[in-house]
């Protein structure tokens, strides 16, 4: 009777372990497809839930800041006015204003909604006439994804016009769930 006992006991510990380990393991997975079907419903309030945005924006401008350093420093050279550095950091200030207005939840939901994010464009609540890009990004790109580390997940979206442009999105564990914490555009590649 012991015995009996004991080999449940053993078998519900490792199903439970076995559970655990495949959830662990699909858990980016999934979490993807939940994205992937907010995007597709046009849904900005739960593609947000899985978003780091202070981490995202930091991302952001880390590439931009650091690739327009890279262009402004070959331009510096020829420069003997000072006018490049200068330029360099009236630059570095409007792309961190820019990233900060653009990568967030309103951003999002303007880019699903098809609105300009061009603070000269009309003011108007009307969308402009271009596609909804995020909605038609499996026509677009092709996907690679896997793990980096066990927290760390990634998702490279190759375009299929561009055969050398491609963007990693950087996924983290957080908690029980996974959130976007950062890209990595392709700024050499324009």
């Amino acid at each position: 009777m012991a015995n009996v006992k004991t080999n449940k006991t053993i078998l519900i510990v490792v199903t439970l372990v076995v559970l655990l380990l495949t959830y662990l393991i699909a858990s980016p997975y999934f979490a993807l497809y939940q994205i992937k079907k907010a995007i597709q419903a046009k849904d900005a309030d739960k593609v947000s839930q899985y978003v780091d945005y202070p981490s995202l924006r930091q991302s952001v401008k880390d590439q931009m800041n650091g690739y327009m350093m890279k262009e402004l420093s070959t331009k510096a050279k020829d420069d003997k006015s000072g006018m490049a550095a200068a330029g360099a950091l009236l630059a570095s200030t409007m792309v961190n204003s820019m990233v900060d207005g653009f990568v967030t939840p309103q951003g999002l939901k303007m880019a699903f909604d098809g609105k300009s994010m061009n603070p000269m464009a009309n003011t108007t609540d009307q969308p402009t006439q271009t596609p909804n890009k995020l909605a038609n990004f499996n026509d677009s790109y092709d996907t690679q994804m896997g793990y980096k580390s066990i927290n760390q997940f990634y998702v490279t979206l190759n375009d299929k016009k561009q055969a050398n442009k491609s963007m990693d999105v950087i996924l983290e564990r957080d908690g029980l769930s996974w959130k976007i914490k950062a890209v990595q555009l392709p700024m050499d590649n324009n």
